[in-house]
């Protein structure tokens, strides 16, 4: 039980001790005419950014404040006699860290020198020359006049305002002042004689300060500018009193503004520009798809189109010869006429070769377009190739009287589909027999050319005329035409050839000119 009272007791204290700290009514030293931070108005009341400072720090924690703004000497001997608790308006310096205790910084301000305007400076050395009007106790005299030399010739004034109007009648020639608690005098006061000239100097942080040793006000101070820091109030403060800057300063801060407007600038229409550029690529891939399809249907429907003109009238025709003459072959047989027997059973062979060799092209054609037929490679003699096939035609150039000569590499061996290659040879044969007329002459020909295999075909017929050749290899275009004795074709044969040849990825041309003939060529891999 009396471990509890002693418990109670010691919470008590310890609650009282916490009211009394965040009730305690604090006296605020500082400059009576040292606007912006601190001065006294018409009213006589205590007023600037220092003291909208601490009145914002007051809401928030309860803590009172009561402010005594004296002549600035006697501020600072206030401070540090102890009558006064806190003093504002006050810059950091190593001298004044003797006596008392710096909160963090509010504030960072640079001198300049305010000079009647009547009078040149173009260094600091010229103003060895001129009357000094000075502050007591100010910051400028610790950290620039007496180590610069320049406290010598001056005259003291009781505030900074007095010290600018000095200047503006002449009591003396220039002082050293913030930048913007001068010009605010300029301005306020519109006064005429006075200039800023020369370098900005001293650079200066203001800051408030206790008593030397008072760790808990400044704890206080500093989390309450802290605190006002993070909430951007602090800047708010700042903001509407402090108005006024150096030139050179301003051009910055304003060239830093405009660099950043146009960084932002920059990077929105690069933006867009990767947006609009992603966009047209997005467009052109999708119109050259659409052209793809697009070709692929036109490629189907000229597949088509030759589809149905083979089946309509190509394999048609070689039926009705069939057809028909084998109805006047049975008349013929049934009269004993031997003579037209033969002759007719001739036309029927030749038209049951010819509709053979469309259906076998024909089949081919479907295969390779619908992917089922197979690429099956091997190791074959070309030149025993070219002789079998040849055997084939051997009779129908005999009956034209068409001469063949050769002229082929014994031995070597080629890489590809054998059936294939078979059906180009038996297509380029028997075209270069359909357009070579009587008497006409067929030269085949194999050699090494490149590090491949080139098979030749060279024929003495009607040749090709170059658009002709343009169109020669094209499933959308149709070039048949009758040969030399009436022969009909498809030219489904050439189609086919480049086909097969394409799936060797070898090559297949002509060269031809109208009445001069033509020399088909392929080419094929070897080992």
């Amino acid at each position: 039980m009396t471990k509890n009272i002693y418990l109670l007791f010691i919470l008590l204290i310890t609650l009282i001790q916490c009211n009394k700290l965040f009730s305690q009514t604090y006296l605020v030293g500082g400059d009576f005419d040292y606007p912006p931070f601190s001065y006294i108005d018409k009213t006589g009341k205590a007023v600037g950014s220092d003291i909208d400072l601490l009145n914002s720090i007051s809401d928030e924690t309860g803590i009172e404040f009561k402010y005594q703004l004296t002549e600035w000497d006697s501020a600072l001997n206030n401070i540090q006699s102890g009558e006064t608790d806190i003093i504002i308006g006050i810059i950091f310096s190593e001298q004044r860290e003797a006596f008392m205790d710096f909160t963090n910084p509010i504030h960072t301000e640079y001198y300049s020198i305010f000079i009647r305007k009547d009078l040149k400076l173009h260094d600091i050395s010229d103003l060895y020359n001129y009357k000094l009007m000075v502050l007591s106790k100010d910051i400028s005299v610790e950290k620039f006049l007496i180590p610069m030399g320049l406290y010598n010739n001056y005259v003291v004034a009781k505030s900074l305002p007095e010290a600018i109007a000095g200047i503006e009648w002449g009591r003396a020639d220039f002082v050293i002042a913030p930048h913007s608690l001068g010009m605010n005098e300029l301005v306020k006061n519109n006064y005429k004689n006075i200039q800023v000239k020369g370098p900005p100097i001293i650079p200066s942080i203001y800051c408030m300060a206790v008593k030397k040793g008072n760790t808990r006000l400044l704890g206080i101070l500093n989390k309450g500018i802290s605190d006002l820091r993070a909430k951007g109030e602090l800047a708010k403060i700042q903001a509407k009193w402090i108005v006024y800057e150096r030139d050179e300063y301003r051009y910055k801060r304003i060239a830093k503004i405009i660099g950043i407007v146009f960084l932002i600038a920059t990077i929105m229409l690069m933006v867009v520009f990767i947006w609009v550029w992603s966009l047209r690529k997005q467009i052109k891939k999708k119109t050259k798809n659409i052209e793809i399809k697009n070709q692929e249907l036109q490629k189907l429907n000229a597949e088509k189109n030759k589809f149905l003109s083979i089946i309509a009238h190509d394999l048609r025709s070689p039926f009705n010869s069939i057809i028909g003459f084998s109805d006047l072959l049975v008349k013929q047989a049934n009269k004993e006429d031997i003579e037209n027997v033969v002759k007719y059973s001739n036309v029927i062979m030749n038209s049951s070769k010819r509709a053979m060799d469309l259906l076998t092209n024909l089949m081919d054609w479907s295969l390779s377009q619908t992917g089922r037929i197979n690429f099956n490679p091997e190791y074959f003699m070309i030149d025993e190739l070219i002789e079998n096939t040849l055997l084939l035609f051997s009779d129908i150039a005999a009956q034209k009287t068409i001469g063949i000569e050769k002229e082929l590499i014994a031995g070597k061996a080629v890489y590809a589909d054998k059936e294939m290659i078979n059906t180009i040879l038996r297509n380029l044969i028997s075209n270069a027999i359909k357009f070579t007329p009587r008497g006409g002459l067929l030269k085949i020909q194999s050699r090494i050319e490149k590090n491949k295999v080139e098979v030749s075909l060279k024929d003495s017929g009607v040749g090709l005329t170059k658009s002709a050749i343009e169109k020669l290899f094209r499933i959308d275009t149709n070039i048949s035409s009758p040969g030399t004795q009436k022969e009909e074709g498809t030219g489904l044969g050439l189609i086919l050839c480049k086909e097969f040849i394409d799936k060797h990825k070898e090559k297949i041309w002509v060269e031809s000119e109208p009445e001069k003939g033509s020399v088909f060529y392929f080419t094929l891999s070897y080992y």
